[in-house]
């Protein structure tokens, strides 16, 4: 999902970061730097309330490693967050969190640290580290930039690359560089929603089959089936594993009141857990209709629903239908 390099210069004091991402305006979400303090970026499942909160607590005089124990203490949904920290000290520490999407790792050393997360390849973060490693010398701020070309010449983000910044602080409050791209639209040979499929690769070559124009607005493709007509109040585009990433699902769920989510659909193992496992984080009652979902076989299907019932209540559809009546 994010690539990000963090460091400190330890010649000037520099604080700086660089990363990007497939999601819109990275650099008003992640990142978060105070001069002669310290540099922070949160990420994968972002909560921006972590990055001023370390910022603080730097200020005060904790070290990083601190930081990232104060920030799972208070947040009861540390295990899907990638957090990386420097301080003025040039000390780095990282927390890549258990339910990360593959490939996320991280790499720290003196006065840097290199990471990232739902990445095409595992060779990325390597790639960002040697790249910073072989740099050295260099103007800071093409230090970081070199960092995140190798990182995307390696795969960079699983989804591909639409928004990106470069930050760096000298002693001054405010920025020295600051450098945004909030949204990159679609160029030629990349996939777009009104051309191409857009697929992340590894479920692209699961389906060959998918053609221009499969998914396109208000096709048959993405629209509901036939049989729900008349049946469906709101609609989200889903446009990965969960339904509740980076869609609109949880806001409308809110806003109408609604506490009980019952999941089913395609498939078992992979939509619908990724589906369920988000309702449970948001704290929604969960159910699953185990006879309303399928899976490329029944033992992947019966496996998924078994570690399912940790995180949520596993029904069928005809005992499901007897609690709306």
């Amino acid at each position: 999902m994010t690539f990000c390099v963090i460091a400190r210069d330890s010649k000037t004091g520099l604080l700086g970061l660089c990363q990007a991402t497939n999601p819109l305006s990275v650099g008003g979400r992640c990142p978060f730097i105070r001069s002669n303090v310290g540099a922070v970026s949160t990420q994968a499942y972002t909560d921006p309330g972590l990055g001023p909160l370390a910022i603080e607590l730097l200020t005060l005089g904790y070290s990083p490693e601190k930081v990232l124990k104060e920030l799972a203490e208070s947040d009861k949904h540390f295990a899907w967050r990638q957090v990386g920290i420097v301080d003025r000290h040039g000390r780095a520490a990282v927390h890549t969190g258990s339910e990360c999407k593959r490939f996320s790792s991280a790499i720290t050393g003196d006065g840097y640290l290199v990471m990232g997360n739902y990445l095409l390849t595992e060779q990325v973060v390597p790639d960002m580290n040697a790249a910073w490693l072989e740099s050295e010398g260099e103007l800071f701020e093409d230090r970081l930039m070199s960092v995140a070309v190798a990182a995307r010449d390696a795969g960079g983000d699983l989804g591909g690359h639409r928004s990106s910044c470069l930050l760096v602080y000298d002693t001054e409050a405010y920025a020295r560089t600051d450098l945004r791209i909030d949204f990159v639209p679609k160029r030629d040979g990349q996939p777009d929603a009104v051309g191409e499929p857009m697929v992340s690769p590894h479920l692209k070559a699961l389906r060959p089959y998918l053609a221009k124009g499969d998914f396109a607005p208000g096709s048959w493709g993405q629209a509901n089936v036939d049989e729900l007509a008349g049946l469906i109040d709101v609609t989200v585009s889903k446009v990965a594993y969960s339904a509740f990433f980076n869609t609109q699902l949880d806001w409308v769920l809110r806003r109408a009141g609604i506490d009980t989510v019952a999941v089913c659909g395609i498939v078992t193992n992979g939509g619908v857990a990724s589906t369920v496992r988000d309702a449970h984080m948001r704290d929604y009652r969960t159910l699953v209709l185990a006879d309303g979902c399928a899976a490329f076989g029944e033992e992947r299907h019966r496996t998924a629903l078994a570690d399912m019932a940790n995180v949520a209540e596993v029904t069928d559809c005809a005992d499901f239908v007897q609690l709306l009546a």
